[in-house]
C-alpha cells in the first residue's frame, strides 16, 4: 500500500466502525470520571478515605490496561485483514495490557541505562561532584543565597552543559525508543510474546523490510497528525465543565483506534 492509503485507511477505520467507536469513547469517559473522582477524593476527603482513594486508583489503572490492551487486539484483527473494530475481551485485553507495559518499561529501561553511562562522557557526575564538594565545604547556617554565589561560575556553566547534554541525548533516546514501541505492540498482537515485542534485532529487519524510508515518511505524517490532535485538543479542554470530557470522548478514543491501526498496517508492508 502507498503511505497516502495507509493513513487514509487507519484515519476512516474508526469512523467506518462509528458504533464500536462510541462504545470505546464512553469507556475513556469513565476512565477520565473515575480518575477525576479519585483526585477530588484525595485533594477534599483525604483523612478516612483512603479505602477509596485505593479503589478508584485500582479501578483507574484496570480501566487503563484493559484499553491498552484493546489496542493490541485491535492490530490483531488489523494482521487478520478484518477491518471491523474487535469486541472487547476484558480477560484477554487485561492480560495483553500488561504485556504491553512491561514492553514499555523494557525500552525505556535501555534508554535510562545508555543515558546514565553517557552521562559519564558528558561530564555530568564529575560536575555534580565538584559542586557538592564546594556546597558541603560551606557553613550549614549560610544562607541560601550566599552558598550558591560561592559556586564559581565556569562550574556552575559546565554543570549547566552536562545536564542540559543528558537532558537532549535523553529525549532523542526516548524518541528512538517510541519507534521501535510503535512495531513493538504489532509483534506482540501477532505473537503474543513479550520476547517477540522486545526483539530489538527482529524489529529493526521488520524495519528494513518495511523499507526505511517508507517507514519513516509513514512515522513523520503520523506524528504530524498526532500533533494536530493536541493543537485540538488545546482549544477543546478549555471548554467550561464538558471540554476535557469532549476531548478524552472524542480526541484520545480516535487517535487511540488510528494508531493501533495504522502500526498494524505498516507493520504488514514487511
Amino acid at each position: 500500500m502507498e503511505i497516502s492509503d495507509i493513513i487514509r485507511d487507519a484515519f476512516y477505520y474508526p469512523i467506518d466502525n462509528y458504533k464500536r467507536w462510541f462504545m470505546i469513547a464512553v469507556v475513556y469517559a469513565i476512565l477520565l470520571f473515575i480518575s477525576q473522582f479519585g483526585s477530588y477524593m484525595s485533594v477534599n476527603y483525604l483523612a478516612g478515605n483512603t479505602s477509596i482513594i485505593i479503589i478508584t486508583l485500582l479501578v483507574s489503572v484496570i480501566i487503563q490496561l484493559i484499553l491498552s490492551g484493546f489496542m493490541v487486539s485491535i492490530s490483531k484483527t488489523t494482521l487478520n485483514k478484518n477491518d471491523t473494530i474487535p469486541k472487547f475481551n476484558l480477560e484477554k485485553d487485561l492480560l495483553n495490557g500488561i504485556k504491553k507495559v512491561i514492553i514499555t518499561i523494557f525500552y525505556v529501561l535501555i534508554a535510562i541505562i545508555i543515558t546514565l553511562i553517557l552521562a559519564i562522557p558528558l561530564g555530568l557526575y564529575s560536575n555534580i561532584a565538584k559542586v557538592t564538594s564546594i556546597l558541603s565545604s560551606m557553613p550549614s547556617n549560610y544562607p541560601t543565597f550566599f552558598v550558591l554565589q560561592s559556586i564559581p561560575p565556569e562550574t556552575f556553566k559546565a554543570l549547566e552543559f552536562s545536564l542540559g547534554s543528558v537532558m537532549v541525548l535523553f529525549g532523542v533516546l526516548l524518541i528512538v525508543v517510541s519507534i521501535f514501541l510503535f512495531l513493538a505492540q504489532v509483534s506482540l498482537a501477532e505473537t503474543g510474546s513479550i520476547m517477540a515485542g522486545c526483539n530489538i534485532k527482529a524489529l529493526f529487519n521488520k524495519m528494513r523490510r518495511i523499507g526505511l524510508g517508507k517507514f519513516l515518511t509513514c512515522l513523520v505524517m503520523y506524528a504530524i497528525i498526532m500533533f494536530i490532535s493536541v493543537v485540538l485538543g488545546m482549544f477543546v479542554v478549555v471548554i467550561p465543565t464538558y471540554g476535557v470530557y469532549i476531548y478524552y470522548f472524542i480526541i484520545v478514543s480516535f487517535t487511540s483506534i488510528f494508531s493501533a491501526r495504522l502500526a498494524a498496517l505498516i507493520y504488514m508492508e514487511g
